[in-house]
């Protein structure tokens, strides 16, 4: 039996979810599946989390401003989607991190749902 297929259906069998007919066709590395980040991106989102600090001080701060971020994410997701400019794609990045950090979501947790919501192919 191919580890490989083994594992990728192992939690499919425990959930319910169809197996794999044949083994993955592709096989990657922990270090090329690295490899597929965006340094630009990741780059792009340390230098406006640095600026911010510079003007408006760590976000961790317990003086900082309570501000509505998931309302801002999806305003800039719109603004990226009407102009294109991929700032507001890192600002939203930005503002989820922080979310994901300190947000004050009364059900705040984190469950990994695995099949639960895929992103849509383009036709």
């Amino acid at each position: 039996m191919d580890r490989a297929w083994f594992m990728a259906n192992l939690w499919r069998w425990a959930a319910g979810v169809p197996e794999l007919d044949s083994p993955p066709v592709h096989r990657y590395t922990r270090k090329q599946a690295l490899g597929d980040w965006s340094e630009q991106f990741i780059q792009l989102m340390r230098n406006r989390m640095v600026l911010g600090i510079y003007r408006y001080g760590s976000y961790k701060s317990p003086q900082a401003p309570n501000y509505d971020r998931i309302g801002s994410v999806l305003k800039r997701l719109r603004l990226y989607g009407d102009t294109g400019n991929q700032e507001f794609l890192v600002d939203s990045a930005n503002l989820l991190m922080i979310e994901f950090d300190v947000g004050d979501h009364p059900n705040k947790h984190f469950c990994a749902i695995d099949d639960g919501y895929h992103t849509e192919i383009k036709s």
